[in-house]
């Protein structure tokens, strides 16, 4: 289990690991064994006079030279300030000394420029490599090491070792600098009347500033900018040097910190009693790192005035209570936070945040849903039962549905989905699909209310094309056992387009690829449920064809938000949702007995006919138009759905049948 969240790391570690190519020691001696090459990767808190703490850095260099046994380069990945390498290779040969041996040994400077949350990309395609060498047997190794990504084009920059730990530091505090320079200026909009996006609209168009670091916000945070501009200061200061700008870059952001808390204070003054729901607690989007965030710095101004304070983070809260304990409250989503709140502050720029349904903040949702249960079960939302906002009612859609009252939205995720299904209740799954729309959409024109159905992968049949972009036709047998299913979705999004090029009714379309999670039918024929349960029953997992064939697996929570996102744009034009993260059937066999834990087989049966060879959604529209990508690694929606399947009763576990269709089919 990683101790961090970054998207992305975990998949690439465990995949690396599986494969043999990454493997993990607490004993120095051995990981350095016969290599080549050592990084030093620790970090380096500011000390109490801002500087950098070089302990970790040091006490590694010295474990390496009591340890190493051939020549190899020591590099330092950590952020350091100018002269480390010279300190870590004293420390290195003082060890080499006191057993009395002579080996050879180079020292390099190699900073890191990723940035948290885009770590991964950032590694793969970095803007730049940096390495500083102080011979050509290091540069040599280097290059080696670096060189798969020269062949994609990114640079290799070589240079002399003191320029590359100047490097690192030099970057971070440019940044920092444009950072709270923006902030400066934001403070002064807001006081000449200006617009301060209309001003960094203007300003990053020059290429010679860009747009990016320009947004104004309250202040950054985190191990890197802070840190590094409190000891490049300090260093100038050690060499008789005063860096004037970057105090005042440190001055400005410690004060933009209070700005917000300034504001609430203006408009509300007294705030004893008064509640404040927060959205983000990490220092940015995508991580969660705690470290400097602003959003501590205002809940403790917020509770010394009095206040209190419930908050959401998608991935921050547990860090957070490292810093916070118990004094505020955290909710289980964003919405969650507003129930009795006098003020919504918005602290991190999650992409969740930027759409926010403002009808929602302000009264709620009032949901009924219908349902004729002839695949569902009503335990799957029992728990809604006890909420006011939440109608649910025994109803099918492709006869009639009646709903008093004004509605804002219709969706539409009415049909029977798994190949089980479509064998034993063609009839219903085509009437769903037709009947039901087409009753939906007359809904939607009586309500004046928008409607978004739910379509799926399926349009795109067999695919000739891969991945699937929106704009593939698909590769479909209409008479085929899976015709019934794949034509009635298709039938669909052309009634669910006429309607909203003839009648301008207000419609939104979602091509859902394979999704997964808890509450799943166990066996409703689909790939994950079925290998789960076997792998519970204590049964070989079975696969169908030679496992060639693949599939990408979206965790439900993404497809909720994705589906949510579309549902409030302005695209009309159908939209794939769905995790692009492909695997093969039999890669995933593996996965999911290395889950379980269990030691079954895996065997082979047929493939049964139509059966789709590749499927792997495009989903270049839905980052463009709704800013919307997924964020559950399928490790880790695996490792929720694993959980829930275990809490299934023996009895759930071995029904071989979910439902009983007989009432459904033709008596002979």
């Amino acid at each position: 289990v990683l101790p961090i969240y970054e998207p992305g790391l975990d998949k690439l570690v465990h995949r690396n690991y599986e494969k043999g190519r990454l493997s993990f020691s607490t004993k120095l001696p051995e990981a350095i064994k016969g290599a080549d090459a050592a990084f030093i990767a620790v970090g380096t808190p500011p000390g109490e006079d801002g500087s950098a703490d070089l302990k970790y850095v040091l006490a590694v260099a010295r474990e390496i030279g009591e340890n190493m046994n051939d020549y190899g380069v020591i590099i330092t990945k950590s952020t350091v300030p100018v002269g480390t390498a010279a300190k870590v290779r004293k420390e290195i040969q003082d060890a080499l000394d006191k057993r009395g041996v002579s080996i050879d040994f180079d020292v390099a400077s190699n900073p890191e420029f990723l940035k948290e949350g885009a770590a991964v990309n950032d590694f793969m395609k970095p803007d730049r490599i940096v390495i500083g060498v102080e011979s050509d047997r290091a540069k040599n190794i280097l290059e080696k090491v670096y060189h798969p990504f020269t062949l994609n084009g990114h640079p290799v920059i070589f240079m002399d070792v003191p320029s590359a730990e100047m490097t690192k530091y030099a970057a971070n505090a440019m940044l920092a600098t444009k950072i709270s320079f923006m902030n400066d200026v934001a403070n002064l909009c807001e006081i000449v009347g200006a617009d301060v996006n209309k001003v960094r609209t203007g300003i990053g168009s020059d290429p010679r500033i860009g747009n990016k670091f320009i947004y104004p916000g309250i202040g950054y945070g985190g191990s890197c900018f802070p840190k590094d501009v409190k000891a490049l200061v300090r260093t100038a200061r050690e060499n008789g040097h005063e860096m004037r700008i970057l105090q005042a870059v440190e001055d400005v952001n410690e004060d933009q910190k209070s700005v917000l808390f300034n504001k609430i204070k203006k408009k509300f003054g007294d705030l004893k009693g008064k509640h404040f729901a927060m959205w983000g607690l990490s220092f940015k989007p995508n991580t969660d790192d705690m470290r400097e965030a602003p959003s501590i710095v205002i809940i403790e101004k917020l509770l010394a005035e009095g206040a209190t304070v419930s908050a959401y983070d998608p991935v921050a809260m547990e860090e957070a209570k490292h810093d916070l304990g118990d004094r505020i409250t955290y909710a289980n989503d964003e919405y969650a936070t507003l129930d009795n709140a006098d003020a919504l502050l918005v602290v991190t720029e999650w992409s969740e945040f930027r759409v926010p349904d403002f009808k929602k903040l302000k009264e709620g949702y009032q949901v009924v849903g219908m349902d004729n249960l002839i695949t569902g079960d009503l335990k799957n939302i029992e728990h809604l039962f006890k909420l006011k906002e939440f109608e649910f009612y025994h109803a099918d859609v492709s006869k009639f549905i009646h709903v008093s009252g004004d509605l804002d939205y219709i969706l539409h995720f009415a049909s029977p989905a798994s190949p089980i299904d479509y064998l034993k209740i063609p009839i219903q799954t085509l009437k769903v699909g037709s009947l039901g729309i087409h009753n939906c959409l007359g809904l939607g024109m009586a309500k004046d209310a928008r409607v978004l159905i739910a379509s799926t992968s399926e349009v795109y049949g067999d695919p000739m094309v891969h991945p699937q972009t929106e704009d593939y036709w698909g590769n479909v047998n209409p008479v085929g056992p899976r015709g019934v299913y794949d034509e009635a979705k298709r039938f669909q999004e052309a009634m669910t387009m006429a309607y909203h090029t003839y009648h301008g009714l207000e419609t939104r379309i979602v091509r859902i690829f394979n999704t997964y999670g808890p509450r799943m039918r166990l066996n409703d024929g689909r790939v994950l449920p079925a290998f789960i349960g076997q792998a519970l029953r204590g049964e070989d997992l079975t696969i169908f064809g030679d496992g060639s064939q693949t599939r990408s697996f979206c965790y439900v929570d993404d497809l909720v938000e994705g589906i949510y996102r579309l549902l409030l744009s302005d695209y009309a034009q159908p939209v794939n949702i769905g995790n692009p993260d492909e695997i093969t059937i039999k890669d995933f066999a593996e996965e999911i007995i290395q889950l379980t834990g269990t030691d079954q087989k895996v065997t082979y049966k047929p493939l049964p006919k139509d059966d789709p060879t590749q499927r792997q959604p495009d989903i270049s529209t839905a980052k463009e138009i709704l800013d919307w990508q997924p964020k559950v690694s399928r490790s880790e929606g695996l490792k929720i759905t694993y959980e829930y399947f275990k809490t299934l009763s023996q009895d759930d576990l071995h029904k071989k049948e979910h439902k009983d269709f007989s009432e459904y089919s033709r008596k002979k």
